[in-house]
């Protein structure tokens, strides 16, 4: 994996910011974007992707994944001159089809609560994202999905827009909590780690 910023330094244009793990699930499709892996314009760079599986595109990398595993990818980022900027590498875990997954919960048969909150721009805040996942959650009745955020998803509509919550602008995050622009303290987690 490539080195990471130390926190509160700046980082270059170029710098990859890629996760050490990419989930997804067998049938759905994975699409890496470069313009979401460098704080720059992605335009002004070339990429070169090594991964034994999926499509290197111009403006990114895509697969649909038809076996559940681990595979590699390694992104490369290139100067117009052809000079190597950078490169990092992460693991694409695959998880089986819903269905295998179901069966495997179903032998758990606990109920299973997962609160999110995304952050992001008008896309996020417009909610197809978040209405799909609250779709994918609402088929097995032993998952749950809680959503956080104060933009409700009003370019949509679904019996749960009003379910549909991200967090857009004008709002802060600090540690143990989540502040919207007003200060009104929208999240406090009840333990200090762990997933929420």
């Amino acid at each position: 994996m490539g080195e990471s910023a130390k926190p509160g330094t700046a980082i270059d244009s170029w710098e990859l910011l890629l996760p050490p793990v990419i989930p997804a699930a067998v049938g759905r499709e994975l699409p890496v974007y470069f313009d979401n892996l460098i704080a720059g314009d992605a335009s002004r760079y070339d990429f070169d992707v090594e991964a034994p599986v999926g499509f290197h595109r111009s403006d990114g990398w895509v697969w649909v994944p038809d076996k559940a595993g681990d595979y590699p990818l390694t992104i490369e980022v290139y100067a117009e001159d052809g000079e190597r900027l950078a490169a990092a590498s992460t693991v694409v875990r695959v998880k089986p089809n819903e269905a295998k997954a179901d069966e495997a919960a179903a032998a758990h048969s606990a109920s299973v609560q997962r609160t999110a909150l995304f952050i992001g721009d008008s896309t996020t805040a417009a909610g197809h994202y978040t209405a799909e996942l609250l779709r994918l959650f609402a088929l097995d009745p032993s998952k749950r999905l809680v959503l956080l955020g104060t933009a409700v998803g009003e370019s949509i509509s679904t019996p749960n827009t009003k379910k549909v919550r991200s967090f857009s602008t004008g709002g802060s995050i600090s540690p143990g909590t989540w502040k919207s622009g007003s200060g009104k303290v929208l999240f406090r987690p009840t333990k200090a780690t762990g997933e929420y």
